[in-house]
């Protein structure tokens, strides 16, 4: 049986965040929203499942260690640099 998924339970179906899922339909990378009434949307889920059928699974991709710019990061060096900038604008 088909049903529509809600845009409040589609996160917790795919693991994605409203705006990652925008940006992949926007790109033709995900299900299209089917127009429920004027102000509602859903997703098929038949759609959904088998979008995530097609996705790869993490043992099967290399792990992608690099920010949006291209440089490296760990937590760590997040982090710190956060405590760093932190400290720096406390009152002497």
């Amino acid at each position: 049986m088909i049903r529509v998924i809600r845009p409040t339970e589609i996160a917790a179906v795919t693991g994605l965040r409203a705006t990652r899922i925008r940006e992949l339909e926007a790109r033709g990378e995900f299900p299209a929203r089917i127009r429920l009434s004027d102000r509602a949307v859903g997703w098929r889920s038949d759609e959904v499942e088998e979008w995530l059928r097609s996705r790869p699974r993490a043992k099967d991709v290399p792990a992608d260690t690099t920010t949006r710019n291209g440089i490296g990061t760990t937590h760590t060096g997040a982090t710190t640099t956060r405590r760093r900038r932190r400290q720096s604008r406390r009152p002497a």
